[in-house]
């Protein structure tokens, strides 16, 4: 039972890792959130043998971005100087405080993480669900829940307790 936890990508590239494991071995694992998120999707696909949403949820995967603050143009108003001592044109920790936007080094460095990091959570949702056609839609979210069940990001709309149900039915278990 996911609720509406928030998680991180890599916890939850962590955490989907360890049950898909478990689900190679046979074991169903049944997962139901309140709505899901990049992350938590990430956790359901590669993890869950079946995904459940409630019915006022929804998928909300919407790709991955990055946003950065520069406040150069602040400081000068606040007559704040700052000095630093930059080694390398890949080492821009200090961008922040010293330029009104990203280096071409900058840029480059965070476009190739963030590149790294969608090519990444695009294969653990496509493989963990077997469905390589999802990674033409799974970043055109928000879906409702009924549009997420036809797009084939989740199996099931329904209440956690139908989700019990449902993994108690698939295990055998009374």
């Amino acid at each position: 039972r996911l609720g509406s936890a928030t998680l991180g990508l890599s916890g939850a590239q962590e955490v989907g890792a360890r049950l898909g494991a478990l689900r190679k071995r046979g074991i169903p694992i049944v997962c139901h959130a309140d709505g899901y998120d990049n992350a938590s999707l990430l956790l359901a696909a590669s993890g869950c043998s079946r995904i459940w949403v409630s019915p006022a949820g929804g998928v909300d995967s919407v790709g991955l971005s990055a946003q950065l603050i520069y406040a150069r143009s602040l400081l000068d108003r606040l007559h704040i100087a700052v000095d630093f001592l930059q080694i390398g044109k890949y080492k821009g920790a200090e961008e922040t405080f010293t330029r009104d936007g990203p280096s071409p080094e900058a840029r480059e460095t965070l476009v190739g993480a963030l590149r790294g990091m969608r090519a990444a959570w695009l294969d653990g949702i496509t493989q963990g669900r077997g469905k390589p056609d999802l990674a033409k839609v799974v970043e055109d979210g928000p879906f409702t829940p009924e549009d997420a069940l036809a797009k084939g990001l989740i199996d099931a709309v329904g209440y956690v307790d139908e989700a019990r149900d449902d993994a108690k039915k698939i295990t055998g278990v009374e």
